[in-house]
């Protein structure tokens, strides 16, 4: 794919009636399945997906599996507590998840160097597998720190959640420090959710690529779960024109994302 596939690095899919978690901070009462995804892809020109674990769900990750069990042009994370198993994880390997979403919004982050989450990061790297963070910008520095310090690697979501604070503040110089480090990916995306414009975005974006290329990937959080009526998925799509104006550093991107979705023996032989 010379000129560079276009992925959606982070949607969500569910059916009506999925159980939601008794803490889950929305609870939509439509459905927005692996279909409809495919069929908005279609429309506009995006080649692959990569479905987020929901919180909304916590590790019901039943539908998910499914889908990608079907589709091959999707990829997946899962929700899974540090007890998960070697057996477990083989097999979610074999259906196409990737990764894990690890969900660390509690006062207190957990006991990260405890026997229990070094073996699960141990089993993820065996697997090849990553962390896609979701966390609060006050505890974005050390939760960055620790993830990373397992060596394994680690994708931050919705611009690190740094973009606020400013391309001098802590938080962008430790997600800047992560990405340097080599075993850190930091992920365009939602910037609906985002109090900064897009001319900042695009200025956040641009200091990732020139300091460390190909840590840069792209996402919708298509179906904008709580923002609707904020954005559509072709407007979504726009943003990363906004973000990244040229035309090569976007088909970088894409490539970057292929190779670490879809072709992983490939981008960790790099």
């Amino acid at each position: 794919m010379p000129d560079g596939p276009l992925v959606d690095c982070h949607v969500h899919v569910f059916e009506r009636g999925m159980p939601f978690t008794g803490t889950a901070w929305n609870r939509p009462a439509y459905a927005f399945t692996a279909e409809q995804l495919l069929e908005l892809m279609d429309a506009n020109g995006v080649q692959f997906a990569v479905i987020a674990a929901a919180s909304l769900f916590g590790d019901y990750n039943d539908y998910t599996i499914r889908c990608l069990r079907r589709f091959k042009r999707l990829r997946g994370t899962v929700i899974v507590g540090p007890e998960a198993s070697m057996f477990e994880l083989e097999k979610m390997n074999a259906e196409g998840v990737c990764g894990i979403r690890l969900q660390l919004f509690h006062s207190d982050l957990p006991d990260l160097d405890s026997f229990a989450y070094r073996r699960l990061f141990a089993r993820l790297c065996d697997l090849d597998w990553h962390v896609h963070l979701l966390t609060s910008r006050p505890r974005l520095v050390e939760a960055v720190r620790r993830v990373s310090a397992t060596g394994v690697k680690l994708v931050i979501d919705h611009f690190g959640l740094a973009p606020e604070g400013g391309l001098h503040s802590e938080e962008f110089a430790a997600v800047l420090q992560a990405v340097a480090a080599g075993n850190t990916w930091v992920k365009l995306s939602a910037g609906f959710r985002q109090k900064e414009p897009h001319e900042m975005l695009a200025h956040y974006a641009e200091a990732i690529d020139k300091a460390c290329p190909d840590r840069l990937l792209f996402a919708t959080d298509a179906p904008f779960v709580g923002r609707e009526k904020d954005v559509t998925y072709s407007q979504a799509l726009d943003h990363f024109k906004i973000w990244v104006p040229d035309v090569d550093r976007r088909a970088r991107i894409g490539r970057t994302a292929y190779q670490f979705y879809f072709d992983r023996d490939a981008q960790s032989s790099r």
